[in-house]
C-alpha cells in the first residue's frame, strides 16, 4: 500500500455521497448535514482553495476552527487536493505562531470566529489568513478532484501534546497510515454503517480524529458538540438522536461515571459501542463501565500519535483481562524492551516498542529526534508496561515519571487512581521531587492548584489504608494553574520546574 494509489476519507464520503445522498453524515447541535450536503461543503471549500493558492506543488495548511464541521471539512478539502492538513486546537493560541513556523505552513485557514481572535492578539505570521467564508460558496462544477491518492503521501502533521518534554513534534502521518488504522479499527469493533457515533474526545487530536475516520468510512453518522466538555449536554444529544456508539477520553468516561451514573444508566440500553482512549482507564472504572451499560461492547487501546491504537481489547468479552490494555493490532507488532533495546520475557516490566502498519515515518524536520527513538526496528513509546504470557499488554506508566524513593520504584498513576474521587473536579497530580534530606533521592508530592482547599494530611489519611509508606506524598505544594498539554494531560516536567522554583524561594 505503500506506493500504490488508495483511498483516503475524503473518498469515502464521496462515494457515500453518491450512493446514499440523503442518509445524515454529521450532526453538531442543531445541525444536521446530509453526506451529499457534507460534499458539496468539502468540494466548494476545495475548489476556492485551489484558485487561492494557484500552486502547482502540494500546500500544507494550519487549520484552526472553533466549529467541528468547520474543522473536518477543512481538513477533508485538504485530502481531496491531496494536500497537507496541520490540525490545530483553538482552544489557546499559545503554540499557533511556533507551529506555523516549525512546519512551514503555508497558509492558515480558520472560521469566523477564530479569526478575529487572531486578528486581534499580538499573533504575526509571515503566511497567509484565510476566513473559511471567503472559501465557500458556488463553484464550478467542471472542477475535478484525484479519484485516489498515493499512500506513502504526506497527508497530515499532527504535533504531539508534550506531555514529558513539553516539546510538542510534529508527526508524520501518510494516506496509508490513515486508511490502515481505520480499517482495523472497524473490523476489531465490527462497525458498520449502521453506527450513530457521538464523538467527545477533541477531533483535531489523533484519537478523535480516528473515530470521525471510522464513521465516515462505513457510512455512519458522526455526532457532537461545539464547545467545551458538558456531560449534560452529551447525555442528551445521545438520546435525542439515538446514538448507538459513544468515544471518549478516559478522564470524560470517569465524569460520566462520578457525576452521571444515574443519566447515563438511562442511555446504557442504546449503547452497542464504546471506545476509550488517551490515558488507559483505571480498572474501577472499567469495571463500573461494563455494569452500567450492559448491551455496550467496550474497547480500550493503547496508542500514541506516533503508532495510534497499537493495541486493543474488548472488556465485555475479554473480562478476564480487563486490566490490560489488549492485543497488538492487525499489522503492528508491539515487544518489551529493556534499556539496551533487548526484548523482555513475558511478565517483565520495560518499555513498550511498536512497529508496523501504523508506525509513523518520522517527525517533520526532526529526523534525529525520531531515529533516537528507534531500536531494532521497533519505536520506543517512554511508555512502561509488560506483556502476559497470551500476549496482552499491560501499562504501568510513563518511563520519565517514574519515582524512585530510597530504592523502591512507582509510578505516579497508581497513586493518582487512588485520589481522582478524593479531588473530583480538581487539577491535580503526584510527582516525584528530590529528597530535601538527601537520604531516599526522590521522594512522592501532591500538587493541586492553588484556590484547593484540600489539605495534606487529609490525602495522607484517605491513602495510608492502600499504599505503603513510600508511596504516599511527603508534602503538598500549590499552584497557580496545572500545566496541560491541548488534549487534557498533565505535563509532569513543568509541575516539577514550578515546584522546584517554590522551593527555591522559599529557601
Amino acid at each position: 500500500m505503500n506506493g500504490i494509489y488508495i483511498t483516503n476519507t475524503y473518498h469515502h464520503i464521496a462515494s457515500h455521497a453518491q450512493k446514499k445522498p440523503d442518509r445524515p453524515a454529521l450532526i453538531c447541535g442543531d445541525q444536521k448535514l446530509s453526506y451529499h450536503d457534507f460534499m458539496e461543503r468539502i468540494v466548494a471549500l476545495a475548489f476556492h482553495l485551489d484558485i487561492i493558492s494557484n500552486a502547482s506543488s502540494p500546500q500544507k495548511v494550519l487549520i484552526c476552527c472553533q466549529d467541528k464541521i468547520n474543522n473536518l471539512s477543512a481538513v477533508f478539502a485538504c485530502f481531496a487536493l491531496q494536500w497537507v492538513a496541520i490540525p490545530y486546537s483553538p482552544d489557546s493560541f499559545d503554540s499557533l505562531e511556533w507551529i506555523a513556523d516549525d512546519c512551514k505552513a503555508d497558509l492558515l485557514l480558520c472560521d469566523a470566529e477564530v479569526a478575529d481572535r487572531i486578528r486581534q492578539s499580538a499573533l504575526h505570521f509571515s503566511i497567509p489568513l484565510y476566513d473559511l467564508s471567503s472559501c465557500s460558496g458556488e463553484y464550478d462544477r467542471n472542477f475535478t478532484l484525484p479519484k485516489k491518492c498515493r499512500g506513502n503521501d504526506m497527508a497530515m502533521i499532527i504535533y504531539s501534546s508534550g506531555t514529558t518534554s513539553g516539546q510538542k513534534k510534529g508527526v508524520i502521518i501518510s494516506y496509508r497510515i490513515l486508511l490502515e488504522t481505520t480499517m482495523y479499527m472497524n473490523k476489531v469493533m465490527g462497525i458498520g454503517e449502521g453506527i450513530v457515533e457521538y464523538v467527545v474526545a477533541p477531533i483535531a487530536h489523533a484519537f478523535g480524529f480516528g473515530r470521525c475516520r471510522a464513521v465516515f468510512y462505513a457510512g455512519g453518522v458522526l455526532v457532537f458538540d461545539n464547545g467545551k466538555f458538558n456531560p449534560a449536554r452529551i447525555l442528551l444529544s445521545i438520546s435525542k438522536n439515538k446514538c448507538n456508539a459513544l468515544s471518549s477520553v478516559s478522564t470524560g468516561i470517569a465524569a460520566f461515571i462520578d457525576y452521571y451514573e444515574t443519566h447515563l444508566r438511562k442511555v446504557g440500553p442504546l449503547l452497542k459501542w464504546v471506545e476509550i482512549g488517551s490515558l488507559p482507564l483505571a480498572l474501577n472504572y472499567r469495571e463500573k463501565l461494563l455494569e452500567i451499560l450492559p448491551n455496550a461492547a467496550v474497547f480500550i487501546n493503547f496508542g500514541l500519535t506516533e503508532a495510534m491504537r497499537s493495541t486493543f481489547i474488548n472488556l465485555r468479552k475479554e473480562t478476564r483481562k480487563i486490566a490490560s490494555v489488549g492485543k497488538a493490532s492487525p499489522g503492528v507488532e508491539v515487544r518489551i524492551l529493556d534499556d539496551e533495546g533487548v526484548p523482555l520475557s513475558s511478565c517483565i516490566e520495560g518499555e513498550i516498542a511498536v512497529k508496523g502498519v501504523n508506525l509513523t515515518p518520522g517527525y517533520w524536520n526532526r529526523k534525529d529526534a525520531f531515529t533516537g527513538k528507534m531500536k531494532n526496528g521497533y519505536f520506543t513509546t517512554g511508555d512502561l508496561g509488560f506483556m502476559d504470557e497470551e500476549g496482552y499488554l499491560y501499562f504501568a506508566g510513563r518511563k520519565d515519571d517514574v519515582i524512585n524513593s530510597g530504592g523502591k520504584k512507582f509510578h505516579p498513576v497508581e497513586v493518582e487512581n487512588l485520589l481522582v474521587k478524593f479531588f473530583g473536579h480538581q487539577n491535580f497530580c503526584i510527582c516525584g521531587i528530590n529528597d530535601p534530606v538527601g537520604r531516599l533521592g526522590q521522594v512522592p508530592v501532591v500538587c493541586v492548584e492553588e484556590d484547593s482547599k484540600v489539605m495534606l494530611e487529609d490525602i495522607v489519611r484517605h491513602l495510608r489504608p492502600m499504599l505503603e509508606d513510600y508511596m504516599i506524598p511527603k508534602d503538598l505544594f500549590k499552584i497557580a494553574s496545572m500545566p496541560m498539554t491541548d488534549n487534557g494531560k498533565v505535563q509532569r516536567s513543568k509541575v516539577v520546574q514550578r515546584i522546584n522554583a517554590i522551593s527555591t524561594l522559599n529557601g
